[in-house]
């Protein structure tokens, strides 16, 4: 697990309105994210059929 260093914004009504975190966290969480896109793809794409490479070179 990783830990994340943040500031917590309260509003005046004393609840939790907002995170504050660093840039280097912020990006992490970000390709984090975009990884997870990637594998929700490969995922729904598993039961396709794979393409030979004679008939994607001759589409070239």
């Amino acid at each position: 697990m990783v830990t994340i260093k943040k500031q917590i914004i309260i509003g005046n009504d004393g609840r939790p309105v907002a995170v504050v975190i660093d840039l280097e966290t912020f990006k992490e969480i970000e390709e984090l994210l975009e990884d997870v896109a990637d594998l929700k793809i490969v995922e729904a794409r598993a039961d396709e059929a794979d393409l030979d490479w004679e008939s994607v070179k001759a589409e070239l």
